[in-house]
């Protein structure tokens, strides 16, 4: 709902309001880099296991539903890019 716009970041009701805070905008910005890690995939400038690789590295675990999304962002980018090739 936050993101369609339904809510405002000072409409949310939590008991713990600043870890709320970061859940939102650790959410948008992990959305920005997968947009510019994708197109980045996409184009064949990196392939994706580069950038796998510097979060194993780190110790980061991604959640399924984020890496999902990563993945399904490729492959738009790859079929619009082919398209554009057509």
């Amino acid at each position: 709902m936050f993101e369609n716009g339904e809510m405002k970041l000072h409409e949310l009701v939590s008991s713990e309001p600043d870890i709320l805070k970061g859940v939102i905008i650790g959410k948008k910005s992990w959305g920005l880099w997968m947009r510019e890690w994708s197109e980045g995939v996409g184009d064949g400038l990196f392939n994706k296991w580069e950038i796998l690789e510097e979060f194993e590295k780190r110790d980061i675990t991604i959640p399924d539903p984020f890496l999902l999304d990563f993945n399904n962002s490729i492959k738009r980018r790859i079929l619009k890019n082919t398209k554009k090739d057509l």
